[in-house]
């Protein structure tokens, strides 16, 4: 959580003494420090070319997550830094990475839930609609009102 906000408030020093205490208890070879990489890279992006560069590494760390949470999440997060640019791994990976072990009785697996059908209508526009209002319904079910509203106001302007 604070190598999160650190990101966030470009407090990159401090990032890094979380990282190396992240490192310290998670041992060198996790898969957790390379997300952590990952999410230091996106945070300091300037061009372009830094955020497809980072993208591409991250294609094999997708594949080697064993938590599905995790692993959707980081294909989430992959998906917001390209923008409109999706490449075709990462659209083939969202489709063939389903939530349905995630549990609904977890809120947070709620939420990630609503967060995929969003950009299963992003990555498949013909389908959009259904997509979207499964997402709306799912956000609901999570309490995320505003993020429901959000996108109740972004499918109506898409229509």
């Amino acid at each position: 959580l604070k190598h999160s906000a650190a990101l966030r408030n470009n407090n990159l020093a401090l990032a890094s003494k979380c990282r190396g205490k992240i490192e310290k208890y998670l041992g060198k070879d996790s898969y957790r420090l390379e997300i952590l990489d990952f999410q230091s890279r996106l945070s300091v992006r300037g061009a372009n070319i830094q955020v497809f560069d980072a993208v591409e590494g991250v294609q094999k760390l997708i594949n080697k997550i064993p938590n599905t949470l995790e692993k959707i999440k980081l294909i989430h997060l992959t998906l917001e830094a390209c923008k409109s640019e999706f490449p075709d791994w990462l659209i083939e990976v969202h489709q063939n990475t389903t939530p349905t072990s995630l549990s609904e009785d977890k809120s947070a697996h709620r939420r990630l839930i609503a967060q995929w059908w969003y950009w299963r209508g992003i990555l498949n526009p013909t389908n959009k609609l259904s997509h979207w209002r499964e997402a709306i319904s799912r956000f609901k079910l999570a309490e995320c009102n505003n993020a429901a509203t959000n996108l109740v106001q972004l499918l109506s302007k898409s229509l």
